[in-house]
């Protein structure tokens, strides 16, 4: 049980970062995202589900929204049902992750630029 513990929580959101990393060049050039869906992704077909949801400065952002439902379930089962303090802590979740993700995407713009 230890071992899935592990290899869920960590290694799905990791598997998922490199999957996507490994194509950044394609991944993060509107040009190259069109040129591959006019070959029929050939080299990013595999990744699509990770990717379509987001722009492309942001294909990796999946990995991102992995580890918050991670973090809003593991926060569910850490804390008691009976806990009034449960709901405070999704909330708290919530609003941290409003911050976190617009720092990452505002510091990696700054890093292109």
């Amino acid at each position: 049980a230890i071992v899935m513990v592990l290899i869920y929580p960590v290694g799905i959101p990791c598997m998922y970062f490199i999957m996507v990393y490994r194509h950044r060049q394609i991944l993060s050039d509107e040009d190259a995202i069109r040129d591959e869906a006019e070959q029929g992704y050939p080299n990013t077909g595999h990744v699509s589900f990770l990717t379509e949801n987001y722009s492309s400065e942001s294909y990796w952002f999946e990995s991102l929204e992995c580890l918050r439902r991670l973090l809003l379930a593991a926060i569910v089962g850490i804390v008691s049902e009976d806990a009034a303090a449960t709901p405070l802590r999704c909330h708290e979740i919530k609003f941290l992750w409003l911050l976190v993700p617009g720092a990452i995407v505002s510091s990696i713009s700054g890093m292109k630029n």
